[in-house]
């Protein structure tokens, strides 16, 4: 057995005889050493706590660490940068889930238990940049503001196409 130690916890693995692909299994339980970057606390609904390399858990009963995150477990390691949730219907969650060309940022209508992509990513996303912040203003309506520098994109169809836009006082500086 090899183990193996890590700033998300101890993992091990039983390495096949042969070069090839091998599993890892988590021997930790309720690390409590993520980075935090957001808490949302839809009214009426559970915390969402958004974190690096495991980006979202939903916290049902604040006296137990949750036994599983979202918005999927395709990638070892992810971000969850921001998130939101509309204010007419606080069950609709929006969330920036994404490192380095692992994107699963998108929308969860039940209060986080499940997340569905976006069909689409602004263009600088898309383009390499990660993290950001986003706001929603209803289940289509949503501003993505991408980080380092970059513009600020809205969709009006919950994330199928987005826009570039501007917004008065913002400086439209683009990349530096």
């Amino acid at each position: 057995t090899l183990v193996f130690a890590q700033g998300i916890g101890v993992w091990t693995t039983s390495p096949p005889l042969t070069k090839g692909p091998h599993d890892w299994t988590s021997q930790s339980r309720g690390i409590e050493q993520l980075v935090s970057n957001q808490i949302v606390v839809p009214p009426g609904g559970s915390p969402l706590y958004l974190a690096w390399d495991r980006p979202v858990f939903k916290l049902d009963n604040p006296d137990k660490y949750p036994a599983t995150h979202g918005p999927t477990r395709n990638h070892a390691i992810n971000m969850g940068w921001a998130g939101d949730y509309a204010t007419k219907n606080p069950r609709f969650i929006v969330g920036i889930f994404n490192y380095w060309g692992k994107d699963e940022s998108g929308y969860s209508t039940d209060g986080g238990t499940t997340w569905t992509k976006f069909a689409s990513l602004p263009a600088e996303v898309a383009a390499g940049k990660i993290s950001g912040s986003i706001a929603a203003s209803t289940e289509d309506n949503f501003v993505w503001a991408p980080s380092n520098n970059s513009s600020p994109y809205v969709t009006r169809d919950r994330g199928a196409t987005w826009t570039k836009i501007s917004i008065a006082g913002v400086p439209q500086t683009g990349d530096t």
